[in-house]
């Protein structure tokens, strides 16, 4: 009887660790995420600038809109 709560203690410091840990692997992944699909966005905008602009006849190609 006496071991049962130590085995629940111990998973449960276990698991918090893991949560944590995880925490800290997932915030920098989401920020990276977002930077990439806002330079996503970013060139998908320049490439539609770029293909609006030499379809109307123009060939100058801005970097940025």
């Amino acid at each position: 009887m006496m071991r049962e709560p130590y085995f629940v203690m111990q998973s449960m410091t276990y698991a918090s660790a893991i949560t944590s840990s995880a925490n800290d692997i997932r915030v920098p992944c989401e920020a990276a995420l977002q930077s990439i699909s806002r330079l996503g966005e970013t060139l998908l905008r320049v490439f539609a600038d770029t293909i609006s602009r030499k379809s109307s006849g123009f060939t100058q190609v801005s970097a940025w809109p």
